[in-house]
């Protein structure tokens, strides 16, 4: 499971980095704080599906 979320966060990077948008930019268009998406996107918290 552990491997399953690293990959996920790293996909979520790559797209953010992609689209040239901030950490906050999605942050805010997912209405999460900024703190919340950048442990989704480190791995280090699971993300959830509701987002």
């Amino acid at each position: 499971m552990d491997e399953q979320i690293r990959q996920i966060a790293q996909r979520l990077q790559g797209l953010r980095d992609a689209l040239d948008l901030t950490a906050a930019d999605v942050a805010a268009e997912c209405a999460i704080p900024l703190e919340e998406y950048r442990k989704a996107e480190s791995g280090t918290s699971d993300i959830s599906l509701s987002i």
